[in-house]
């Protein structure tokens, strides 16, 4: 017999179910959330929202249809809280990064490993956004992607106004430096997730801060 959580009126097991068929009132299990999120991640990523179902969902997650329905009430809120959540904690972390001093190479390259670390950790996400931008389901997100990259341009645009400011970086446009910047960042992004052997496996941040700082020209 598995062991049961109890709660006031009624139990769960250890796969997140209610042990007598119907829906927990009081306890929510917080690993349960997560191979939800996780497995309904991973169908929408390789399928798209219209090409999973529900029944799919709960048989990857080992759940019912009730556990399911008790978490997220529909697949809909589903897809947004598997979207949103991961683009918002992306969010967070990078102004934290950005927050912190330092000169201004070390600042890009804490903005640029994020970029590549959180990406990493998150492949099935990234190519869940990616495919978003590519297909017809975007409008199922209710999320404003514009003021999103938006919101983060100008932070990381904000960083190199300093470094102009402190003279670290010669005078210019710092709209168009950061453009230079994330344009690198995304096509390394791209890169990692089609054919990792076409970029560094080490040391990527770095290549990328090096090129738009020091440019292409060769030194003299």
């Amino acid at each position: 017999m598995s062991n049961q959580i109890q709660s006031n009126q009624h139990s769960i097991t250890d796969d997140g179910n209610p042990s007598d068929g119907s829906v927990p009132e009081a306890v929510i299990a917080p690993a349960v959330r997560q191979r939800i999120v996780r497995e309904a991640m991973r169908l929408f990523a390789a399928k798209g929202y219209n090409g999973v179902s529900v029944r799919e969902i709960v048989e990857a997650a080992g759940i019912t249809k009730p556990t399911l329905y008790y978490y997220y009430p529909s697949k809909e809120i589903l897809f947004q809280r598997v979207v949103v959540d991961t683009l918002e904690e992306f969010r967070k972390q990078l102004e934290e990064a950005i927050g912190q001093p330092g000169a201004i190479r070390e600042r890009l390259l804490r903005i640029c490993r994020l970029h590549f670390e959180f990406s990493k950790a998150n492949a099935e996400h990234f190519q869940l956004v990616h495919n978003l931008f590519f297909s017809n389901e975007a409008h199922l997100v209710h999320f404003d992607f514009e003021a999103f990259f938006k919101h983060n341009f100008e932070l990381i645009c904000g960083v190199l106004a300093d470094g102009i400011a402190s003279g670290e970086i010669r005078e210019g446009n710092p709209w168009l430096m950061t453009l230079v910047l994330v344009g690198a960042v995304h096509m390394f992004l791209m890169a990692l997730h089609r054919d990792p052997s076409l970029v560094p496996s080490e040391g990527l941040a770095e290549v990328v801060v090096d090129m738009c700082l020091k440019g292409l020209e060769k030194q003299r």
